[in-house]
């Protein structure tokens, strides 16, 4: 039996190859029958367990996204499966390809409802460029939903561009704590900062006027409310 060359299936491969031992005793005419019954119903039983594994998000909602659950990415033109590093997409077609794959704004905007509702917590930790705000926001959704999701506070992360105009760094070279960053982070805007964006110009977004990419974040001291901009 096919199933008995892949370590995972021997279990399986076993339990086939016990159930199809009865079905040699039965009539030609009733075989085909029990056949679809150990097939189908093995199927179904499978199934239902792996809806069981995803989220209750998912398990609460209809069959059809249950089953929307069960797809994975697949090469267009073998339709084997495509072993790579997961990536978000914000939308399409702006956010596809290149720096924009991450666009953090979007990026984190989608992060509630792509990943943490429907239990890929693994995935939810590695997607960032930019756009504090709601960076911050996503790492506080990730520490209320995810089991022990506070932990992710005390992981190493590297910063790429310690400072604005610092050369690029290879990561484990300037590794800090989350809970650092995000410190850093909040410390940033009640300082107020102003700033021209790294690598500013046409290369970089061919729509965007040079005043655009001249930039001011801080935090209103009379409301306490977050502002950014250059307007």
């Amino acid at each position: 039996m096919a199933l008995e060359l892949h370590e995972i299936y021997l279990s399986l491969g076993d339990w086939y190859g016990n159930a199809f031992v009865y079905i040699g005793s039965l009539s030609h005419l009733m075989i085909p029958c029990y056949f679809d019954l150990i097939m189908c119903g093995s199927y179904e039983i499978l199934l239902e367990h792996s809806y069981s594994l995803m989220s209750q998000f998912i398990r609460q909602l209809s069959r059809f996204v249950d089953e929307l659950g069960q797809l994975k990415e697949t090469d267009e033109h073998t339709f084997e499966h495509v072993q790579q590093c997961p990536s978000l997409a914000a939308g399409f077609p702006h956010f596809y390809g290149g720096i924009w794959r991450n666009w953090g704004r979007d990026t984190f905007i989608s992060l509630h409802g792509l990943f943490l509702l429907t239990g890929r917590y693994e995935e939810a930790r590695y997607n960032a460029r930019d756009a504090v705000w709601w960076w911050l926001y996503s790492t506080s959704n990730y520490t209320h939903i995810v089991p022990d999701g506070h932990d992710i506070l005390s992981d190493k992360v590297s910063r790429l561009y310690p400072t604005h105009d610092s050369p690029a760094q290879s990561a484990g070279i300037h590794d800090q704590s989350l809970y650092d960053v995000i410190h850093e982070a909040l410390l940033r805007h009640v300082q107020s900062l102003k700033f021209r964006e790294r690598g500013a110009g046409h290369s970089l977004d061919f729509v965007m006027n040079d005043e655009g990419f001249n930039n001011e974040i801080g935090i209103d001291q009379r409301t306490g409310f977050a502002y950014g901009g250059n307007r």
